[in-house]
């Protein structure tokens, strides 16, 4: 994928901003992460995900929660993926519930509901 011209989409609207940002914000995030990336290989995946983010949601309006909302989701994946189906060991309610501070009782209800995402996501 090539160069955007982000300057003959002036008359545009907003989106074109909004495409650079995003650019930009991916950018850096590429190049933190991956820091032996050259320049030119980061923009190029900078731009290649804000295209496919176009073209999977183009045209549609939808809400991006503040930060504490996407963390906690993180972090109830992460217990999501960690629990291995018991309540003792390494990896059982318990011992989540220690790692992250958290009651039992609120263990069981994050996997509860990841359970039904994981089901309704899965259901054909």
């Amino acid at each position: 994928m090539g160069e955007l011209d982000l300057e003959s989409l002036a008359d545009a609207g907003r989106w074109p901003v909004v495409f650079d940002e995003m650019t930009t914000i991916i950018f850096d995030t590429v190049a933190n992460t991956l820091p032996n990336l050259d320049p030119r290989s980061t923009r190029t995946c900078a731009v290649n995900v804000v295209a496919r983010i176009a073209t999977e949601y183009g045209g549609a309006s939808f809400y991006i929660p503040k930060n504490d909302a996407i963390t906690r989701a993180l972090r109830n994946l992460e217990i999501w993926a960690e629990h291995d189906g018991t309540t003792d060991g390494a990896h059982g309610i318990r011992a989540i519930a220690k790692r992250y501070r958290m009651s039992e009782q609120s263990i069981w209800m994050i996997l509860r509901h990841q359970r039904q995402l994981n089901h309704n996501n899965t259901v054909v």
